[in-house]
């Protein structure tokens, strides 16, 4: 519904011309990996075994770089890792990693297999998710088929996709 609220009051369609269609996610975020599986790919990308995760490209409008100083700021135990393409934005990231000495604690990965995904949102203990802005939400969905916790944003089509099956969070 957020999508097409978005459509008429950006583009002025007539709400009568809009039909909302939800989507799901790839089948293979139905399944649960054994102990071995999600092993595997934990030693493949070299991840502690405790560990939040974000996915998506890293760009302003996904604010990881406010969840990465949340994430510090909350002295949270676990790692934090960022899976998507690094855009110019993610030198900020660096930036603020190098500055408060997170670098065994943050890590990054570009480039995952997407088979690979399954095993990487099973393998952590929260799935963060925190976009200002987004038509749908993917990430979301497929951390929830997974099982793991999310945190998400509390504005755009995000709160329709999470309902109470999530932690929304203010993305400023």
């Amino acid at each position: 519904a957020q999508t097409a609220s978005d459509i008429q009051s950006f583009l002025g369609i007539d709400a009568q011309k809009i039909e909302v269609v939800y989507q799901n996610c790839d089948s293979q975020f139905e399944q649960k990996l054994t102990n071995q599986a999600l092993e595997l790919v934990r030693a493949k990308y070299q991840l502690s075994s405790s560990y939040f995760i974000c996915i998506g490209t890293i760009e302003p409008r996904k604010k990881q770089l406010l969840v990465l100083q949340a994430f510090h700021q909350a002295h949270v135990n676990e790692h934090l890792v960022f899976v998507g393409k690094q855009t110019d934005y993610a030198q900020q990231l660096h930036q603020y990693i190098n500055q408060n000495n997170l670098s065994n604690k943050v890590h990054f990965i570009e480039g995952a297999a997407f088979e690979d995904f399954p095993a990487l949102y099973q393998n952590a203990q929260m799935a963060v998710y925190a976009s200002e802005f987004e038509g749908f939400g993917i990430p979301v969905i497929e951390a929830m088929n997974i099982g793991v916790p999310v945190i998400t944003s509390n504005v755009s089509a995000l709160p329709e996709i999470a309902g109470n099956a999530a932690l929304l969070v203010d993305p400023e």
